[in-house]
């Protein structure tokens, strides 16, 4: 569903604004200069020359801020430049000036949807039915408003009569899969897509992935990202997310090519961050993933070090440092060799050369004073001389710059541990799960202590309500089956067991999703 559709009509709106501009023009000096102001933004527009047409947008609004079509043009600009929260702002003042205005009507609408306003969308969209009671996008965005509401019948007769005037209605088919999918109806979800599911819509194709993640079926993900991929062969993340898929189903090589094929033109930290998750997340053995990459690595140096980063956060130092041989003397190295040297460093202080690791750590440092595998290995290096105080402040800095960095988390926690402060061990733990909840890296942290603890209860909440979140996770569905298996849980035992064979492409029928584990997040509406 594009924002396109409210937005046609451009030929109409240039000869409106330029009416409303000569209108102003014979008025006195702030409305002049308002006119002029707009009449360039106008010109700037149709360049695309987007933010160039906001400057002059607001430079405009200050002279006459009364004037609804220089609003809608500032409003079509923030849009262009992806600024939704700005764009809702320009096209709520022109409705507030312009009350029947159908563009800012529309616009206010969609873009309420999208920022989780949906009593102020189904607002809108009711007052647009009530000018135009046939009008498709505001039915469309009332059934949006009723799922965001889990008003799920509301949706359903929304969605239903849309397809009753249009049966090829790819958005009306989505809402109605999707009313049925949060009321555990998974068959008839599929059911609802299959008479469009040829279709490349973005939301199609997103309701199709979720529902395939939901029934665990690794194959049929993988068929609807390289749909995706064929048509945005640029995001990385799709590739990712194919790696991933890869992996969890045994096919290492392919999923190892993926990942190569992403980070081949980026060195970019969320990118590797994106490779050491999917081999985290995937289930896949260590030695099974350094197997893969092989001469991959010669290739793609950031995929070796990304590898390195992966072993180092497994705890294996000496396997690390052989993935970074190449890496040359620190006196040698450049700027944009940093996270190279500090990765090494890091390795060689976990494989027990300490000296080498201290020199190198600090020439990294050098470099760049925040580069945190260097920092890392300072606090190891402290910490194996019993020097907890210095550990400690290292390995803050750290996690203050990398709060989503797994293996910060793990060596605060380590120290404090070393420090007998067991509580701050625990609360770290517990910081790193919150602020990253839908990391299963996090969740194999977690559960385990829980359990050692004896919170069993609450390792079955998170564990629970994680899977819920992420239903494809392998490494979620293997840390939930432990803490299933201590609570003697049986039930969810079985059904963790069959969903964990099927991640890993073993068959099987797809269990009952109980009740109270339907999805109730917010829907997505795409602009």
């Amino acid at each position: 569903m594009s924002f396109l559709r409210i937005t046609s009509g451009r030929r109409f709106r240039r000869a409106l604004l330029a009416s409303t501009l000569l209108a102003l023009a014979a008025c006195q000096s702030p409305s002049e200069k308002a006119a002029a102001l707009g009449a360039q933004a106008q010109q700037l527009f149709e360049q695309q020359r987007y933010y160039e047409t906001s400057l002059l947008l607001q430079k405009a609004l200050r002279a006459r801020d009364d004037v609804p079509e220089l609003w809608l043009l500032l409003g079509r600009a923030k849009i262009a430049m992806g600024d939704y929260p700005g764009a809702y702002a320009a096209y709520r003042s022109a409705l507030d000036l312009d009350r029947a205005n159908r563009e800012a009507m529309a616009a206010v609408a969609q873009l309420s949807l999208n920022r989780g306003d949906f009593a102020g969308a189904d607002d809108i969209a009711t007052q647009i039915q009530a000018l135009a009671p046939d009008d498709v996008l505001a039915a469309l965005v009332r059934g949006y408003a009723a799922l965001g509401q889990q008003r799920y019948d509301d949706a359903l007769g929304i969605a239903d009569g849309l397809i009753k005037q249009d049966g090829s209605n790819v958005a009306a088919r989505v809402i109605r899969s999707m009313a049925l999918e949060r009321q555990g109806q998974i068959d008839e979800a599929l059911a609802a897509l299959k008479p469009v599911a040829d279709q490349t819509s973005p939301d199609l194709l997103s309701q199709l992935q979720r529902l395939y993640e939901r029934t665990a079926d690794p194959r049929a993900i993988a068929g609807v990202l390289h749909r995706q991929l064929a048509a945005t062969p640029q995001r990385a993340d799709l590739r990712l997310g194919l790696a991933r898929q890869a992996y969890t189903l045994g096919a290492n090589n392919d999923g190892a090519e993926q990942l190569a094929a992403a980070l081949l033109r980026s060195d970019k930290d969320d990118l590797r961050q994106g490779a050491i998750a999917v081999w985290m997340e995937s289930g896949a053995a260590p030695a099974a993933v350094i197997a893969s990459v092989g001469s991959l690595s010669r290739d793609v140096p950031t995929l070796r070090l990304a590898l390195a980063q992966y072993l180092l956060a497994r705890g294996m130092g000496a396997e690390a440092l052989a993935q970074l041989k190449d890496v040359g003397p620190p006196a040698a190295a450049k700027t944009d060799d940093a996270s190279r040297q500090g990765t090494r460093a890091l390795a060689e202080a976990m494989s027990g050369q300490l000296q080498s690791a201290a020199t190198r750590a600090a020439a990294t440092l050098q470099l760049d004073d925040n580069e945190p595998f260097a920092l890392m290995a300072l606090a190891r290096l402290a910490l194996a001389r019993g020097d907890t105080n210095q550990a400690l402040r290292d390995s803050r800095v750290v996690l203050r710059d990398n709060p989503r960095l797994p293996m910060a988390y793990r060596l605060l926690a380590e120290i404090y541990t070393k420090r007998d402060e067991g509580q701050l061990a625990d609360r770290t733990i517990d910081d790193g799960a919150t602020a990253n909840p839908d990391s299963g890296e996090y969740l194999a942290m977690n559960i385990p202590r829980l359990i050692a603890q004896g919170n069993v209860d609450e390792a079955m909440d998170l564990s629970r309500d994680f899977t819920i979140r992420n239903p494809a996770s392998m490494t979620g569905w293997l840390t939930r089956l432990q803490a299933c298996r201590k609570a003697g849980d049986a039930e969810c035992v079985r059904r963790g067991s069959i969903i964990a064979a099927r991640l890993a492409g073993k068959g099987g029928a797809f269990p009952a999703i109980p009740d109270d584990e339907r999805p109730t997040d917010q829907p997505r509406w795409t602009i």
